[in-house]
């Protein structure tokens, strides 16, 4: 490879790192700010658990067993129009098959969600998704 080529290569690859930080820290903003959002808001009891049944039906649904994961520990809380999922799953990839197929299967019943996860102290990870519901 020529000097020029490699100075090239260089730039192509120090540009790529500088957007992919500028794409961590926006998403990284995303997520506190919806995080901030969904503690803020008051629960719709009434909206709330018919949005929790809707999407607890969802994954019971064929889209969820067909991914051939659960999650070791669900929990699920709606407030006004936003709903907080947390899964916990003992190996990673498993988090990611359930969470590409619970997003998946959602459909219209979220507009659009942030997903986090978090590694646990005794291995495994821990998905919080939060979604715009209403």
């Amino acid at each position: 490879m020529t000097p020029a080529a490699r100075q090239a290569v260089a730039g192509i690859v120090a540009a790529r790192a500088t957007a992919q930080a500028s794409k961590s820290r926006s998403n990284a903003q995303l997520r506190q700010a919806v995080g901030q959002a969904y503690a803020a808001e008051q629960r719709d009891s009434a909206w709330a658990a018919a949005k929790e049944d809707e999407l607890r039906k969802i994954l019971a649904g064929a889209g969820m067993a067909a991914a051939g994961v659960t999650a070791d520990d669900l929990t699920m809380q709606c407030r006004s129009t936003l709903c907080e999922t947390t899964a916990k799953f003992s190996e990673a990839g498993a988090a990611e098959d359930w969470v590409l197929a619970y997003m998946s299967s959602l459909g219209s019943a979220a507009s659009s969600s942030v997903v986090s996860r978090a590694a646990l102290a005794g291995g495994g990870t821990r998905l919080t998704i939060l979604s715009k519901a209403r």
